[in-house]
């Protein structure tokens, strides 16, 4: 099992491991400039990889924020206080995620390589 716990600006965070693990990530949502974002903003996994993604709000404003990944049917809400979202990454490709509930905050991808 791997756990990444990296706090990158608009960066990549990728995996890279021999057979399917449960890889986990710690996402965080922060505020540059009054935009609100989550970071890292790209996360790779592997095809068959079990995902298990920590998202917490670092904003100055407290409350929630929306984390969706469409693709993988994930619709969940993050406070100050953390959410854990698990899904199993059953298909290749790039998918995008965003805050639901604020559209105008900055999305990312995840990337589930074969």
């Amino acid at each position: 099992m791997k756990t990444l716990n990296f706090l990158l600006f608009l960066g990549l965070v990728s995996v890279s491991s021999a057979s399917a693990a449960t890889v986990k990530f710690n996402l965080f949502t922060v505020e540059v400039n009054g935009v609100k974002m989550w970071v890292p903003s790209t996360i790779a996994v592997k095809k068959g990889d079990e995902v298990e993604i920590k998202a917490t709000n670092k904003t100055a404003t407290p409350g929630p924020h929306g984390f969706m990944l469409e693709a993988f049917k994930v619709v969940e809400t993050a406070d100050e206080n953390g959410k854990t979202i698990k899904f199993k990454a059953d298909k290749a490709g790039i998918f995008p995620f965003q805050c639901h509930l604020h559209p105008a905050h900055v999305g990312g991808q995840l990337i589930v390589l074969k």
